[in-house]
């Protein structure tokens, strides 16, 4: 005789529903509760002004010299990251390598 093949995603619905008779405590590996989602702090506020607040001269790149700046992490293991600062006009780059990102 050929047996049904239920996965076992079934059988742990139905043990949760109640519908074979146990519990959470009748189970070797009892079913580990879902991690709750970071929701992020109704307090937070950036920390400085935002691209959309910039003048729109700087928006239209009609000036050489407005710069923008940011910082690319490398790795986790390290604390180095690259500074770059790229001229919106020409885009022309300025990239360092710095010790630490603070």
């Amino acid at each position: 005789t050929k047996g049904v093949n239920i996965p076992i995603s079934t059988i742990y619905y139905w043990i949760h529903r109640g519908h074979l008779g146990l519990t959470k405590a009748d189970m070797l590996y009892p079913h580990k509760e879902k991690a709750k989602k970071k929701h992020a702090s109704p307090n937070f506020k950036p920390a400085g002004k935002s691209i959309e607040e910039r003048p729109t001269s700087i928006n239209k790149r009609e000036n050489s010299g407005d710069f923008e700046i940011d910082t690319v992490i490398q790795t986790r293991a390290k604390n180095e990251c690259l500074l770059t600062l790229t001229d919106r006009k020409s885009r022309y780059q300025i990239i360092r390598l710095i010790p630490d990102k603070s």
